[in-house]
């Protein structure tokens, strides 16, 4: 929901438009719709991967209601045994943050398990549709 808020507020309510947003890793664990930085009790931050910050979200040109990260993907060199349930866009970079504005969390497909020394790249896709 505060994902949501931001961009009604953003784009129709004169509300400061966040500029650069970031990739995080999420373990395994429901997400609900309340859930902000500062507080999702449903699931954890992963963050067994050696780049000190979150990584950028870069996204492509928005086409037919869709916008990615194709061009540059969010890649993290993972530096424990973990698993990796999903991702979450977050408007702060700093690894294990609780501030900014979540824009969402989703799971993958399927979790991923990785060990140190394997590389995860993550596809970000975001949609809009109307109803």
């Amino acid at each position: 929901t505060a994902g949501l808020n931001h961009v009604l507020s953003s784009c129709f309510d004169a509300g400061t438009q966040v500029t650069a947003w970031y990739v995080g890793l999420k373990a395994a664990g429901t997400v609900a719709a309340g859930d902000t930085m500062s507080s999702h009790a449903g699931w954890t931050e992963v963050t067994d991967y050696s780049q000190s910050v979150r990584q950028t979200l870069t996204l492509g040109t928005a086409a037919s209601g869709s916008i990615d990260n194709v061009g540059n993907l969010a890649t993290y060199s993972i530096n424990g045994t973990v698993t990796i349930a999903g991702a979450f866009i977050n408007s702060v970079d700093t690894k294990s943050g609780t501030t900014g504005t979540l824009y969402g969390a989703v799971d993958f497909g399927s979790a991923r398990s990785v060990i140190s020394g394997d590389t995860l790249t993550v596809t970000v896709t975001m949609t809009a549709a109307s109803a």
